[in-house]
């Protein structure tokens, strides 16, 4: 788990294997104090990690491998996955050996231009490329490569030319066995009047009647709203139990996990909810 911080250093937590008797979350700083440098972005994934520091530069971490690449300068690290990030000059770097191959949406490629509006990226590794722009619409593009071929037929999507002109946009890949028939992508779409476009079937029955939102995140088996009055609302998927958040007030900016969430307060302390370690008898929740 990585946290951002408002002065632009980031605290990082870990699993302690040296010491897994005690059951307990340590600081774990080791790496990321070898950059002098203030962090814009930080992405935290099963094993890896990616840091984007205001001078464009950025560090992948994976395991005990770390390195820093200057190609770019990059202004864009991904949401879902560290397969791809985007350069000042709107180029994709793969991180894994993935590529570009077909567009999906729009069908003949983005136009001049258009890459430099995309704000969030989302990839499934070994399928499908979707990016949300800051003019509100979904672009889609399938990749190649890391086990993936261009001949190989893409998972179902919507038909992304509906999703225009949105406020929020947020996307995960889940693999086949987490709860749903997948793989598949879950997606979910922020409106200007605050309720929900949810996709597949199974997440927008999930998501009907929200309202007043200002922003929807998804996990493979929940998601959550952050209402515009600060509190939080949450659902299950496919009989999957949600998150209890009913006591969260306060909220700016809510972040999930595969078994934990996370309210960011407008104080800038925590919130915790969920079966994680953190949440487990005779550990603190802070």
């Amino acid at each position: 788990m990585i946290a951002l911080k408002k002065d632009g250093t980031a605290e990082t937590a870990g699993w302690t294997v040296t010491d897994p008797v005690t059951d307990r979350w340590v600081q774990s700083r080791h790496w990321t104090d070898r950059f002098d440098k203030k962090i814009r972005q930080a992405r935290s994934y099963v094993s890896s990690m990616l840091l984007l520091f205001e001078d464009g530069t950025f560090a992948f971490h994976r395991d005990t491998d770390s390195r820093q690449t200057v190609n770019g300068p990059v202004r864009l690290l991904p949401e879902e996955s560290e397969a791809f990030v985007l350069t000042e000059i709107d180029d994709f770097i793969s991180l894994n050996g993935t590529a570009i191959g077909q567009w999906i949406c729009p069908e003949d490629g983005p136009g001049t231009g258009a890459l430099s509006h995309i704000t969030a990226m989302y990839c499934s590794d070994q399928d499908s490329l979707l990016m949300f722009t800051d003019e509100g619409n979904v672009l889609a593009a399938q990749i190649t490569g890391y086990g993936a071929e261009e001949e190989d037929p893409v998972s179902e999507m919507p038909d992304w030319s509906q999703w225009t002109h949105l406020e929020g946009f947020c996307a995960v890949w889940a693999p086949r066995g987490d709860g749903v028939e997948g793989p598949c992508w879950i997606v979910a779409g922020l409106e200007k009047d605050g309720t929900v476009l949810a996709w597949p079937v199974f997440t927008a029955e999930a998501l009907a009647g929200w309202s007043d939102l200002k922003e929807v995140r998804l996990e493979h088996t929940y998601a959550l709203g952050l209402k515009k009055d600060g509190t939080v609302v949450s659902a299950g998927f496919n009989g999957y139990p949600a998150p209890d958040v009913s006591s969260w007030t306060g909220i700016a900016a809510i972040r999930l996990f595969t078994d934990f969430c996370v309210g960011i307060r407008e104080d800038g302390t925590l919130a915790f909810a969920g079966e994680h370690v953190f949440m487990r008898e005779g550990h603190e929740k802070k």
